[in-house]
This record gives C-alpha cells, structure tokens and sequence, in this order.
C-alpha cells in the first residue's frame, strides 16, 4: 500500500505537471498567435509598401519621360526661336534698306520738284518773249526726256509742253511727227 500512495502522489504530481505544461503551451499558442497576428499586419504593410514602391517607380519612369520630352520642346523652342531672330533681324535689314531708299527717293523727288519748279518758273519768264531763250533754258537744265522709250540723249534739245510742262526731247518729237 506505500507503494501505491507513492505511485498516486506521483501521477498527482504529473497530472499537476502535465497541467502546467498545458498552460505553458496554451500561454506558448496564444504568444505564437499575437506574434502570428504582428507577422500578418507586418506582410500587409510590406505588401502595400510594395505596392506604393512600384506606384512611385512608374511615377518615376512617367516623369522621366516627360522630362525628355520637355527637353525636346526647349531644344526645338531654342532653335526655333533662334530661326525666329534671324528673319526678325533680316526683316529688320530690310525694312532699313526700304527706309533708306524711300528717304532717297523723297529726296530725288524733291530735287526734281525744285528743278520742275525752276523750270516752270524759267519757261514762264520767257514764254512767249523768245522761242530760241526757252530752248536754251530747257537744254541748259538736265532733266531727261518723258517719252517711253526714249534714247535717252542728253545732247538733243529738250522742249517743254506747254501746259503741262513736261519735257520732251528734240529727236522724240522729231520721231512722232515722223509717224502718221
């Protein structure tokens, strides 16, 4: 019978023990289980974190080609712009050159207007008084002959219109009497 209580007291003592490691591993499932719980919520975030990795790399390669096309519009801005000034500066050259002769033909104009105004002045002092004095002062003065066509000889005669003024050479008067 001692043997008996011992060997009770010993299954008492590992029930007790089997009980404790019970606990132990139910303590051992529920730590596993929260720290399962932290793995889980740890995979989601680096799912997502992923995720946003590869949102950001396509942002990347996006904005990459935006930058090189941006850099396609400057460089061709650049030389558009570029071809831009220098027909800006050509057109600026010649409209220049357009102001510089329009000046000069104002000029000759008024040279030709002084002389026209001479020569009307002249031809009305002597009309009518000496037909040989208004050739003299129609040669002596340079002015070229109207008629199209016209030789262009400075030495022949020139003669004065009456009434309108212009002047017309000796040989082209000569030439349309000549024609019927």
């Amino acid at each position: 019978a001692g043997e008996r209580v011992a060997l009770l007291a010993r299954i008492k003592e590992l029930e007790a023990e089997v009980e404790r490691l019970r606990e132990e591993k139910n303590q051992n499932i529920g730590r596993a289980e929260v720290k399962q719980e932290g793995l889980d919520h740890f995979k989601v975030k680096l799912e997502n974190a992923k995720e946003v990795e590869n949102e950001l790399e396509e942002e990347n390669v996006r904005l990459r080609k935006d930058a090189k096309r941006s850099e396609g519009f400057a460089k061709m801005n650049q030389e558009v712009n570029g071809a831009l000034m220098e027909k800006l500066a050509d057109v600026k050259d010649e409209r220049d050159d357009a102001i510089e002769a329009g000046e000069e033909l104002h000029q000759r104009l008024q040279e030709s207007q002084a002389t026209s105004s001479l020569q009307e002045d002249l031809l009305q002092a002597a009309f009518g008084r000496d037909e040989q004095l208004c050739r003299e002062l129609s040669n002596a003065i340079t002015v070229p002959c109207m008629v199209f066509g016209c030789c262009g000889n400075r030495g022949s005669q020139r003669n004065f219109l009456p009434g309108c003024g212009h002047v017309v050479c000796y040989d082209c008067i000569k030439e349309d009497v000549k024609q019927p």
